[in-house]
């Protein structure tokens, strides 16, 4: 009997999924300001380009300017 208990794998806390951390991010409109204030967001890429925009913020207007840069 203690030889079955034995060979159960033992279950790791780490293996057990942190759905509290990984709900979603807070995609409000005070929660972007802050995201991008002073430095803004530092991403890893080349220098594509440069392009002027008409707004001062804005996912699409973003994504829009990099796929023209691409």
């Amino acid at each position: 009997m203690s030889t079955e208990t034995e060979l159960q794998p033992a279950v790791r806390p780490s293996s057990v999924r942190r759905d509290s951390k990984r709900k979603g991010q807070d995609r409000s409109e005070a929660a972007l300001i802050r995201r991008f204030k002073g430095d803004g967001v530092r991403y890893k890429a080349k220098l594509i380009g440069l392009d002027e925009v008409t707004a001062a913020r804005g996912d699409k207007l973003c994504q829009d300017s990099m796929m023209k840069l691409k």
